[in-house]
């Protein structure tokens, strides 16, 4: 018998335990959150002394540990010739990105869990993270019942929208006299102006003529070699020690970020989906994200990876810039520039390094010398 493998924090591995019970005992089903909850209130569990996020971050915890065991199990299996399990090891690091960001900003929680459900395969992984999920709304059996009795209640006023009686009669009159308002800007023109006026700053900055001219060398044709880019900045007055590594590393998620919009624009169902869609209902279409015949998980992967773009650009993580520099189609041009600007942040952290390691040297032998 294989040994069960859990994921849970040490103080939850009882709920763990209970859950796999319960999904086994519903013939591995994937199961309603509130039955799942339900099952465990009666059990004797409850979430009370636990915040919404202490909660979120149990799930987090938990899906990293699932994908890095998940990881460490594919990786060790030959997948030259296996596409789709090399897929498969794409998709979930591309999970464990996700959740590295959804640890720093828990709003990403919700893209996250949908991202797992599209790996997952086994329905007891995904019900002990429903259930999770449950509990920051419902700590216990009251909070449950009032939360059904909610549902209920509006699931009532929806079906009784069209009779135009109570609540539903309020609800669509409200909606209609919203609808009627019109737009009224929320910045005054002394707003505006100040932008106008940073943008005008920021153009005359060294980081706004660097910005400039990079955007005017991804939308050329033309191809430079890496060695005369140095000398093509130079010549339009640009002197590269003005540019931090911070800005560096903000403009190659900027051109990740064109690249991929360009990935998307490419088909026009996917480009189509992606700019009429809601973002949470994007990929919605998308069951198994390593379907590779399934367009609704083309966009699925790309949405995923311009998220983590968007999201992780004000971050400025080059780490996750490396990673998603082996996922996205540059071209030969690009992957110049790119590996340029790469040039540029590895001397100066290696400058800063060693900078670093000198200050401490002349510490340590000032202490020495204090002590002689």
């Amino acid at each position: 018998m294989i040994n069960q493998i859990y994921f849970a924090d040490e103080e939850l591995r009882e709920v763990e335990k209970a859950i796999y019970d319960i999904t086994l005992s519903q013939g591995n089903q994937r199961l309603d959150r509130a039955f799942l909850l339900e099952k465990l209130f009666e059990r004797g569990f409850t979430f009370e002394k636990y915040t919404s996020n202490k909660i979120k971050r149990f799930i987090l915890g938990y899906l990293r540990n699932w994908a890095q065991q998940e990881l460490s199990t594919l990786q060790v299996k030959d997948t030259e010739t296996n596409q789709k399990t090399k897929l498969r090891i794409e998709n979930i690091q591309l999970l464990i990105e996700m959740l590295k960001l959804a640890a720093k900003d828990l709003n990403l929680l919700n893209t996250s869990m949908s991202l797992a459900s599209k790996i997952i395969k086994e329905n007891k992984i995904k019900n002990f993270m429903r259930a999770m999920y449950e509990a920051i709304y419902c700590r216990n059996l009251k909070d449950l019942e009032r939360r059904r009795q909610l549902d209920e209640f509006f699931n009532r006023a929806r079906q009784n929208r069209e009779s135009g009686d109570g609540l539903s009669s309020f609800l669509q009159r409200r909606e209609e006299t919203t609808e009627q308002i019109s737009y009224e800007p929320t910045v005054k023109e002394e707003k505006e102006e100040e932008i106008d006026e940073a943008y005008e700053e920021f153009k005359k900055s060294p980081y706004g003529k660097f910005f400039k001219l990079v955007y005017a060398y991804i939308n050329e044709l033309e191809e430079f070699p890496k060695e005369e880019l140095k000398s093509l900045f130079e010549e339009e007055g640009i002197n590269l020690e003005d540019i931090t590594v911070s800005q560096l590393i903000r403009t190659l998620f900027d051109i990740a970020e064109f690249k991929i919009e360009n990935m998307i624009n490419e088909d026009e169902y996917i480009s189509e989906k992606f700019y009429s869609s809601d973002f949470e209902d994007i990929g919605a279409d998308c069951k198994d994200l390593e379907d590779l015949e399934s367009k609704d998980c083309q966009l699925a992967r790309l949405y995923y990876l311009w998220l983590l773009i968007e999201e992780g650009s004000p971050y400025g993580d080059y780490e996750l810039f490396k990673f998603l520099e082996d996922k996205i189609k540059f071209t030969n041009a690009e992957k110049n520039l790119i590996e340029f600007i790469k040039e540029q942040i590895d001397t100066r952290k290696q400058r800063e390094k060693e900078r670093i390691a000198q200050i401490r040297k002349q510490r340590a032998a000032k202490k020495k010398k204090k002590k002689n």
